[in-house]
């Protein structure tokens, strides 16, 4: 993952590299407008690969909901593993990278009885 990281990265900054060669910008305004292309090409590819990794998500989850309802705001879990804990029936596990740092960050969504009773928010 770490080398596919740097290969995409360096594949964008080329592409706005050339991009930027037939415009007439100084250099400041070049370096800031790669930036500026490079943070969104991440933010799209964090979006279509993780679309759970984003706060206003996890700010919808509440203690009560059901499995269909989380995976309706989050998405699918990365993991979904039963618990020898006895009072948790499922954990629901979010694992992903951020596309910018490539810092792992996980979430986990724990189920008893069918609906949730524990949220660990990812730092995001």
């Amino acid at each position: 993952e770490e080398a596919l990281g740097v290969v995409k990265a360096e594949q964008v900054e080329s592409i706005a590299k050339e991009a930027l060669a037939t415009v007439e910008l100084s250099t400041s305004e070049k370096s800031s407008l790669i930036e500026s292309v490079v943070k969104t090409i991440q933010d799209r590819e964090e979006k279509a690969v993780y679309p759970w990794m984003q706060a206003e998500k996890w700010a919808q989850l509440n203690k009560g909901m059901t499995p269909d309802e989380v995976v309706a705001v989050l998405g699918p879990p990365t993991l979904n593993d039963p618990s020898l804990h006895k009072r948790i029936d499922t954990v629901y596990t979010y694992v992903g990278r951020r596309v910018a740092t490539n810092e792992k960050t996980t979430g986990i969504v724990r189920f008893y009885k069918g609906v949730v009773v524990e949220i660990e928010v990812p730092a995001l």
